[in-house]
């Protein structure tokens, strides 16, 4: 499994950007899968392809080429291998006619519908190449989808069983509807529940009586909370219609106001949209198995772990942990870890068997402790065992938490301080909004298990997800370590004795007016003197809200000395800034990172990583 990557010289004129974002991704493909750069016509006959390969290319705007790439297509085209290219302008947008049916990934086009800003063609990059990668690794890549339709009966019902004899009707996908799939004698919440859990992605039919479901609204925040991809589609009048009390995004993927609930039917193409539109956004949430693996790599290099690849193309590791001092020399702890995008299925457990049973290194199939396949699965207190006692599927939080406990003692231990979090949804369509949430997962998990504490304002979906993974954190009272600022401008009796139930609450009375109460609040909040630092993601950009209330709480954090640490990869205002700071060589953010370490803050995805960098710098 190899991707070759022509250099963009070979099919377009010198191009900087093109440039940079071959650099980039190139670096991050040879740091996971084989990736060969292509840099010279002559070198392309030397090249034999096969079906687990991948080509990448530019397109140019006359879709015409040397006759030695047309040679080169007409190969990969013949060994049916993966074909991605790679689209600089809106006039490139159309691959070679060899590959006419494949869509360009657009780069420039990226950068817009992400809010990002040219400083962040780094972080395309690194996307592009992530995406590559898990259409090639078989861990990582998914050809079915475990569905989840979440929908109110009183008037749903019928066009979500239209919609699931639609979807399985497609072979790629299995649905779960709350109707069909309970047997009776069973427990429809437990069941659900279950269900939800196992589901890669929920499509969300919002008809108007939707938001008056507490189911609905149940599975809207449990799929939030664990962070599982919701496809939503409004169907219906938006006259008389209710709101969500937590939404999954500003607006939603799929708008039909003038579908008739009852007898109206989504085309073909609208159920291909849908499945489409789930597919990629589970295929980034596959992607965030790097941010785990860099950690994993970071614990490593900290505590000494040795890591040996197997077998890279299936992501099989034997990693080996020295055990703690002991009168008499021990062996270390050894586990045989494969990682994965997906939820690991039945096959996948035959597989890492035969993996273990058919290796050539007679030292990985007899001297081991545990096999482990580790995915991005809910935690739980115990790994689930597998059919013998030594093979075990646990979730990558989990691991990594045994990992660096084996070697470090009062990890997740309240130091009593806390990180301010500002933030909001960017200004993007909502698929991209996706990865503002993956983030906010990310960042408060790595907080919170080291023992560091959230403030933050009263953002609906923000404060649904800080409360759920409080909550799973095991911390002994989670409200100790989640403090919540709301202004009374925006809070109800009843909403606050909720809030207080899951945070220690900071109800700010309100002043004359919404502005001036909304900035009293802010500023309580970020001069709170337990606070010692703010990280600042995603936000409106100063385009669509002349306002940001990221650059007024900045503006405070700045006369309060307080460090400012900028996460630029979501998109927003927080990309923007970034991009003004480093144009200043990052004075004005007073923390104590290098410059490298604050563009790594703008353009990474890890966000695990960045946020134990951040941790690291803070000193405490």
């Amino acid at each position: 499994m190899t991707v070759y990557f022509l250099h963009p010289t070979l099919t377009i004129n010198q191009n900087s950007q093109a440039s940079v974002l071959f650099k980039e991704c190139l670096k991050e493909l040879l740091e996971h899968i084989n990736a060969s750069p292509v840099q010279t016509l002559s070198s392309l006959s030397s090249v034999k392809l096969y079906p687990d390969d991948a080509i990448v290319f530019f397109n140019n705007q006359e879709r015409t080429y040397s006759k030695q790439i047309d040679s080169f297509f007409h190969d990969a085209l013949e060994a049916e291998c993966q074909v991605i290219s790679i689209a600089t302008s809106k006039e490139t947008r159309y691959p070679p006619y060899i590959f006419e049916k494949k869509q360009a990934f657009d780069f420039l086009e990226n950068l817009r519908n992400r809010s990002l800003t040219e400083d962040n063609i780094p972080t395309l990059a690194l996307s592009l190449a992530r995406k590559i990668i898990t259409k090639l690794q078989p861990t990582l890549t998914k050809d079915r989808m475990n569905l989840f339709i979440s929908h109110r009966r009183v008037d749903g019902e019928d066009m979500a069983s239209r919609i699931c004899k639609q979807l399985r009707q497609s072979a790629e996908t299995r649905v779960f509807r709350d109707l069909i799939d309970i047997s009776v004698g069973e427990s429809a919440q437990e069941v659900i529940e279950k269900r939800l859990l196992e589901s890669d992605a929920v499509i969300l039919i919002d008809t108007p009586e939707a938001s008056t479901s507490c189911w609905v609204q149940k599975e809207i925040k449990m799929a939030l909370s664990i962070n599982i991809p919701i496809v939503w589609v409004r169907v219906g009048s938006e006259l008389n219609r209710g709101s969500f009390e937590v939404l999954p995004y500003d607006t939603p993927h799929f708008i039909y106001e003038n579908m008739d609930l009852v007898n109206g039917e989504f085309t073909p193409e609208d159920i291909e949209a849908f499945i489409h539109r789930a597919f990629n956004l589970s295929r980034d949430q596959a992607i965030a198995v790097f941010d785990h693996y860099n950690e994993l790599k970071s614990l490593a290099r900290i505590h000494n772990l040795h890591i040996e690849e197997i077998d890279r193309k299936n992501m099989f590791l034997r990693i080996r942990i020295p055990r703690a001092a002991s009168r008499y020399v021990q062996k270390p702890i050894t586990h045989l870890v494969q990682f994965y995008g997906r939820r690991p299925e039945p096959r996948d457990i035959e597989n890492i068997k035969e993996l273990i049973k058919t290796n050539d290194n007679p030292t990985i199939n007899t001297f081991y402790d545990s096999a482990l396949l580790v995915a991005p699965i809910l935690g739980y207190e115990t790994a689930q065992v597998l059919d013998n006692e030594d093979s075990f599927v646990d979730s990558f939080d989990e691991f990594l938490n045994y990992i660096e406990s084996c070697n470090t003692i009062g990890i997740g231990k309240d130091l009593n301080k806390f990180m301010v979090i500002s933030g909001a949804f960017p200004d993007c369509e909502p698929e991209y909004q996706q990865h503002l949430l993956t983030a906010i997962h990310a960042i408060v998990q790595t907080l919170l298990s080291r023992g560091i504490g959230i403030i933050f304002g009263g953002h609906p979906t923000f404060r649904h997800i800080i409360f759920s993974i409080a909550e799973r954190q095991r911390i002994e009272d989670p409200r100790t370590m989640v403090k919540l600022y709301q202004s009374r401008w925006f809070i109800s009796k009843e909403m606050e004795e909720e809030f207080s139930k899951h945070s220690t609450l900071h109800v700010i009375e309100a002043e004359n007016n919404q502005n001036a109460s909304l900035f009293k609040m802010r500023k309580e909040m970020i001069e709170n003197p337990e606070a010692v630092g703010m990280i600042v993601i995603g936000g409106k950009t100063v385009k669509n809200n002349p306002e940001p209330g990221i650059d007024e709480e900045i503006n405070i954090a700045e006369e309060s000395n307080m460090p400012i640490f900028l996460i630029g990869s979501v998109g927003g205002r927080s990309s923007e800034i970034a991009s003004e700071y480093k144009k200043t060589g990052w004075i004005r953010s007073n923390n104590e990172l290098t410059n490298a370490e604050n563009e790594k803050l703008l353009v990474s995805l890890d966000y695990r990583v960045l946020t134990k960098m951040i941790i690291s710098n803070l000193k405490l």
